[in-house]
């Protein structure tokens, strides 16, 4: 069965509109980024410490020499009880391999990893309140403790005397196989064949009334486990099964039998992150749009912040962009001219609205792209909005409205590096992205120049509100991303500062740009902006500007990062010129 909704988006949503109807269901791969070692290999190393206390060599093969020097395969109990004689010597000897000892400890081993942390996040917020989970440690525990949460769990058959019932526990933790605590738990295939019937009645229960998000799992060991996932496939709600790579035999069967939906992931850490993001951001906001750019902000700065893929990266800003440019470059996109006011407000509210998932990874992607590492994705990312797709004719006419959000993006993505000191980025957002058009190709900022005088002109002719101000263009554009970047830039004075000092740098690079290509005849001048809006506010802005600049000289930050080639005298010269033609 194909799905129109990815199965991720479609799992957070699930779990943030049913609060409490999904159940975890965790497996070794969740608690293995912490360094806790397998049931299995926990086993193998108590059968090494069996044959080293007999004088016994037991390598290669643990479990094969333990069955052929003592007539049966290894039992987890059995071990323990050869090498800890008291019930408090065996909990010492197994805390080894759950709790971490000093240097594990400054490494940050067997202690919650970001898997556990934002499965406590979900429950904390009361999205899940059931978790069931085959491993023997505690890491669920903590994290939960971490944020409040005392969850009852369900280790042993006695566990459930006196228990709150799930539907009014606030967290209820079932460990099938055992706590490391207690000797008795399943490690075995054996063990691990059948389940003690108060347990499995639980489980029961658990599987036939809580939708299912797995992780972790493998399904190749958990004999008594998997059968009941079969045979209790829940058809109520819906189940979702995570992998990282293709599945096992056991692990389609449970997929088939339950009609689970399968999610490729990285690991589990990534999985559940992204999963508390976008549940979280949905219990946030109100609309959709807004879920969906919340969303796309948030990806992207964990990428950046926790150095995660560039390709990763590239492909999520890459797959938006292209949504953006095929809604650009249609026949349903009308002329301004063909407009009446209230229609020409209505489009360009609509453009704001499809930009706004782009937006908000430009801005989160320009603020933390610190080392410039990710800066190319962001250059191309404009770059091919501002371009037509390639066709036969050369001269298809498309509508200008499909200008306004490489506008926003070149301004949101411009803004955010300022906000943030990374000139570099900025310098490369204005010179690298290229318009192409026919035979000819210019840096987009030139194109955006000649786009504000014509929106200017058009907007005013077309709304009534607008006819007599000065830069109507630059009016939406302040207002569509004043909340965008309202994370980094809180106070509109400081907004402002930001607007303007991304308008008057780049405007200073342009020019400089066109000196290189004309000559020192060229002409200089900028497009109609925020640092043009009111003579007092435009004069104070671009005078504090230029009092950095010219205090600092050859160190003023946008010269040290590139622009004006580094040149002092050029900002001068350059820099008199725009203010004498903007600041009357």
């Amino acid at each position: 069965m194909s799905h129109q909704i990815p199965s991720d988006v479609a799992l957070a949503m699930a779990v943030h509109s049913m609060k409490g109807i999904y159940a975890f269901l965790l497996g070794s791969g969740v608690s293995s980024a912490a360094g806790i070692p397998t049931g299995w290999e926990i086993l193998l190393d108590l059968i090494r410490k069996v044959g080293a206390a007999h004088g016994k060599d037991c390598e290669p093969d643990p479990a094969k020499w333990h069955e052929e020097t003592y007539g049966h395969a290894p039992n987890y109990s059995d071990l323990l009880e050869d090498l800890a004689g008291c019930n408090t010597e065996r909990q010492q000897l197994l805390r080894t391999y759950f709790e971490p000892d000093d240097e594990e400890r400054e490494r940050g081993l067997k202690q919650p990893t970001a898997a556990h942390r934002a499965i406590a996040d979900l429950i904390a917020r009361g999205y899940v309140r059931v978790v069931i989970t085959t491993n023997f440690d505690r890491l669920m525990e903590k994290a939960l403790d971490d944020v409040g949460v005392v969850p009852t769990v369900i280790a042993r058959p006695e566990d459930l005397d006196g228990a709150m019932p799930l539907t009014h526990s606030r967290c209820t933790i079932v460990k099938p196989n055992g706590d490391y605590m207690d000797a008795r738990i399943r490690n075995t295939p054996e063990e691990l064949s059948n389940y003690d019937a108060e347990i499995a009645d639980l489980l029961k229960r658990i599987l036939n009334e809580f939708g299912l998000i797995v992780c972790g799992l493998s399904a190749d060991y958990d004999k008594a486990l998997v059968d009941l996932l079969i045979r209790y496939p829940n058809t109520k709600f819906s189940s979702f099964w995570t992998a990282r790579s293709q599945l096992g035999v056991n692990a389609k069967s449970v997929v088939e039998a339950r009609r689970a939906r399968v999610i490729e992931i990285q690991n589990a850490n990534q999985f559940f992150g992204d999963l508390k993001e976008r549940v979280n951001a949905l219990g946030d906001l109100l609309s959709q749009e807004e879920i969906t750019a919340k969303i796309a902000g948030q990806r992207v700065r964990r990428i950046l912040t926790e150095r995660e893929s560039k390709i990763k990266l590239h492909e999520i800003v890459y797959r938006q962009t292209e949504v953006l440019h095929a809604s650009l470059f249609n026949d349903s996109l009308p002329s301004m001219n063909d407009l009446e006011s209230n229609e020409l407000l209505d489009e360009i509210k609509r453009l704001e609205e499809e930009t706004s998932v782009l937006l908000s990874m430009l801005v989160e992607g320009c603020y933390w792209d610190e080392e410039q590492e990710y800066t190319e994705i962001w250059v191309k990312c404009i770059e091919r909005l501002a371009n037509p797709p390639v066709t036969e004719s050369q001269y298809v006419q498309y509508s200008e409205l499909r200008w306004y959000p490489v506008v926003l993006s070149l301004y949101a993505a411009g803004i955010s590096a300022v906000a943030h000191g990374n000139y570099e980025t900025l310098l490369r957002l204005v010179v690298e992205p290229v318009a192409y058009d026919l035979n000819e190709e210019k840096p987009v900022f030139f194109e955006i120049a000649y786009q504000f005088a014509r929106f200017d002109a058009l907007l005013k002719k077309k709304i009534a509100d607008f006819e007599n101000r000065d830069t109507p263009l630059a009016h939406l554009v302040f207002e569509c991303l004043r909340a965008p970047l309202e994370r980094f830039l809180h106070r509109r004075e400081e907004y402002a500062r930001c607007f303007a000092r991304f308008e008057f740098i780049s405007a200073l690079e342009i020019a400089h740009k066109r000196r290189e290509l004309e000559g020192d005849n060229a002409r200089i001048y900028g497009h109609n902006g925020y640092w043009t809006w009111g003579k007092i506010r435009g004069r104070f802005i671009i005078n504090e500007i230029h009092n950095e600049a010219s205090n600092k000289g050859k160190h003023w930050l946008p010269l040290t990062a590139g622009f004006l080639n580094g040149d002092p005298k050029e900002y001068s010269l350059i820099a008199v010129k725009l203010m004498n033609q903007r600041i009357e």
